[in-house]
């Protein structure tokens, strides 16, 4: 399954530096979520259900599918494992997230503000020699598909 929004983001850097190493590499670090696994293109999918979600669930504070309040929210998962890179010595700006919200029944969207927010990380994080690295995620309260775009030092 191809996370759209990273090929979008990446298609984007590589238009931006043509003459700078533009890569993807996987995701490192711990997750904190039952459901972790690698998928093409080094995408990372996690989610914090370990069960089959109902069709149409919208992810509300009650969570459907165990009765219980959900206690999970993956857009804070995903920002502390970006801390937990800085911390460990990685150049890792953002997360750049595209967080997937339900405005009405059964349909679920990001704003265009946080694609041109998350274009604009990438642009200034790029915006040094050094090498970079950027967190980008489309999620939503309780899956996710996150990717690591590399930028090499500049020429």
């Amino acid at each position: 399954m191809p996370h759209l929004m990273f090929e979008w983001v990446l298609r984007r850097a590589r238009t931006r530096w043509p003459n700078r190493a533009v890569s993807v590499e996987p995701v490192p670090g711990d997750f904190p979520a039952p459901y972790d696994r690698p998928g093409a293109n080094h995408t990372r999918f996690v989610s914090f259900a370990d069960w089959i979600c109902p069709t149409h669930c919208i992810e509300p504070a009650l969570c459907p599918a165990i009765g219980a309040p959900r206690t999970w929210e993956m857009a804070d998962a995903v920002r502390e494992l970006a801390e937990r890179l800085r911390a460990g010595g990685r150049p890792v700006s953002g997360p750049a997230l595209f967080v997937c919200k339900h405005h009405v029944f059964g349909v679920g969207m990001f704003a265009a503000d946080a694609v041109r927010a998350g274009d604009r990380l990438v642009q200034e994080a790029g915006s040094e020699s050094a090498p970079a690295e950027i967190l980008v995620g489309t999620i939503s309260s309780c899956h996710g598909a996150l990717n690591l775009l590399t930028l090499g030092r500049a020429p």
